[in-house]
């Protein structure tokens, strides 16, 4: 088995001393990308403690997550499977104590059909709702008041199961 995942395809957008890496598959909707943020050459030291990156996805109006790292930043989103624009709209925010620089990023995504059926899928005819609940009390509800009524007693039997209670703590038989 010497199979390998092809190279992923790459964006890379530059602000100030820093750079901006998109990795993804093929840049697809449905699909996940990555961001990584660094310093853009190695001669550039950031100051980690002062500075701030804020990537807002306004496509999806939605903040993306970044984890400070050793190199610099990255995250993981989607492109969401039911995007209908092919232009995605991100907004890159460096936020410094001073000031901060704003750069709008401009993704092209293509937009593959999914495929899909128009026949409903029938998994089970009987539902069987969860033990505890208002229709199936089933055995937790009856856990619940052997518990009640055996914190006080040292032993007791009901319905043929055996509760040994130690001071407030029980072991149930069945």
């Amino acid at each position: 088995m010497n199979w390998t995942p092809p190279r992923p395809q790459n964006m890379v957008f530059y602000l100030e001393n820093w750079k901006l890496i998109l990795y993804s598959k093929s840049f697809s909707r449905g699909e996940i990308f990555y961001i990584e943020i660094q310093p853009k050459d190695e001669s550039f030291i950031p100051d980690y403690a002062n500075v701030k990156h804020q990537i807002y996805y306004k496509t999806i109006q939605r903040n993306i997550p970044l984890n400070k790292k050793s190199f610099g930043f990255n995250g993981i989103y989607v492109f969401p499977p039911e995007l209908q624009q092919s232009n995605n709209h991100l907004i890159w925010t460096i936020i410094y104590k001073d000031y901060q620089l704003k750069k709008d990023i401009f993704i092209p995504v293509k937009l593959i059909q999914f495929p899909f059926s128009k026949r409903k899928l029938i998994f089970h005819k009987k539902t069987i709702s969860p033990p505890g609940t208002k229709r199936n009390p089933g055995k937790s509800k009856k856990r619940t008041n052997l518990k009640k009524n055996c914190f006080f007693r040292k032993f007791a039997i009901y319905d043929n199961e055996q509760i040994i209670t130690s001071k407030g703590f029980s072991l149930y038989y069945f």
